[in-house]
């Protein structure tokens, strides 16, 4: 089981990785286009938006399960260290979307 989440999880690196090359790639391609073709192409600047969102709510699971989620620990730092594992999943709770 270990290295099945291992896997997966070199998996969703990857996946991070190839949305942020294919974002970066649509956006100079648009550049490209509208400045020396003069072309409007808009479905690069469609793809370009929708690997920033897919990469961002990837990096953000990503983010929450390496605990670099930025959060505030006022709270935390002030109550017991029994009720720290309590208080961090308290966090990490409400960090996932709300619906």
């Amino acid at each position: 089981m270990k290295k099945l989440l291992q896997y997966l999880q070199k998996a969703e690196d990857g996946i991070l990785i190839g949305t942020f090359v294919v974002m970066v790639l649509a956006s100079f391609a648009q550049v490209l286009n509208r400045n020396l073709f003069h072309l409007g192409i808009s479905w690069f600047e469609e793809l370009a938006r929708y690997c920033m969102v897919y990469m961002a709510l990837i990096a953000a699971e990503a983010g929450l399960r390496a605990g670099t989620q930025i959060s505030i620990t006022a709270l935390t730092d002030k109550e017991a260290e029994d009720f720290e594992s309590a208080a961090k999943l308290r966090d990490q709770l409400k960090a996932l979307p709300q619906q």
